[in-house]
């Protein structure tokens, strides 16, 4: 099966290496990742890092992944391309910007049948941009799995719906604005500290790439 990740940056570097560990215990097809940024030194830097630790975990028989240029024979494109927030914005801060870059981007697609996952933030806005734009694809928002995650330890609260466009289904008032406080203050703590948010949002965006190539 192969993936195209549009965005070799933080988050699809990491959602790359993510499926490097995921891939071999969830699918049993060979996975072939595809990295495309419009930064190639960049690319071609994390191909060769990954490749090492592929080298080191010893997986070259169930993933691969090089360098590759658009293509419509993906079965799943995973798009993390665009910039991230700072710990003073929003999600939505990052739509005129993203959505300018998103455009860019769906010029080299439009001929694109297949499915695109889209984790660039605002999720809800950047996969319409898409969806307009790609009128033949199948544009998937990344779900709220990793908003529900964050909040896994107040008890009784489930997160449905899209990142960041979430909702909470027969939740209490006072556990749903304790969730809402949580899931606003959580990430920017996490941007303040280290500048971007990456492993959570790599484990979501990698697990339901998966779920999506396996028809689940």
């Amino acid at each position: 099966m192969r993936i195209g990740i549009i965005g070799a940056g933080v988050l699809g570097s990491e959602v790359a290496y993510t499926l490097l560990l995921l891939a071999p215990h969830k699918i049993t097809e060979q996975v072939i990742v595809y990295l495309y940024d419009k930064d190639m030194a960049k690319v071609d830097a994390q191909v060769m890092d990954l490749n090492d630790a592929m080298a080191v975990i010893g997986k070259f028989d169930r993933f691969v992944l090089f360098l590759e240029y658009f293509s419509s024979k993906y079965d799943l494109l995973v798009y993390t391309a665009g910039v991230r927030r700072t710990a003073d914005q929003s999600r939505t801060d990052l739509f005129t910007k993203n959505k300018e870059i998103a455009l860019e981007v769906a010029k080299e697609l439009r001929n694109y049948k297949g499915k695109i996952l889209v984790a660039t933030n605002p999720v809800y806005n950047i996969s319409d941009v898409l969806k307009e734009e790609l009128p033949k694809a199948t544009v998937i928002p990344c779900d709220a799995r990793l908003d529900n995650a964050r909040v896994s330890h107040i008890p009784g609260v489930r997160v449905e719906g899209i990142h960041g466009d979430y909702y909470m289904p027969q939740v209490v008032k006072e556990k749903r604005e304790r969730a809402r406080s949580y899931l606003k203050n959580e990430p920017k703590e996490i941007i303040t500290g280290k500048g971007y948010t990456q492993f959570g949002p790599a484990a979501a965006i990698a697990l339901q790439a998966l779920e999506i190539l396996k028809g689940d």
